[in-house]
């Protein structure tokens, strides 16, 4: 995966500073590939895969209010793309 990229929405519930959530939405990743096909007694091909796919994006995280506009946040992504057949 060379970049990903993601659109997402995100709900949760505000307790004292921080904020407890979950988030959803789309994702598109460059995502390059290579496969070897062998087989004996014949030469090696190899093929090459690249290009923009597109998937969801899914998780949970938190975001804490610190002071003067600052926050800290943690977050689990997780990315989900078609498969290239």
């Amino acid at each position: 995966m060379r970049w990903f990229s993601t659109l997402r929405a995100r709900a949760g519930l505000v307790v004292d500073d921080a904020l407890i959530y979950v988030t959803g939405g789309i994702a598109a990743a460059k995502i390059e590939s290579t496969y070897t096909n062998r087989e004996p007694g014949f030469v090696d091909e190899q093929h090459n895969l690249d290009g923009t796919r597109w998937g969801l994006a899914g998780g949970v995280g938190a975001e804490f209010a610190l002071h003067n506009n600052w926050s800290l946040n943690t977050e689990l992504l997780y990315l989900q793309f078609r498969k290239n057949t």
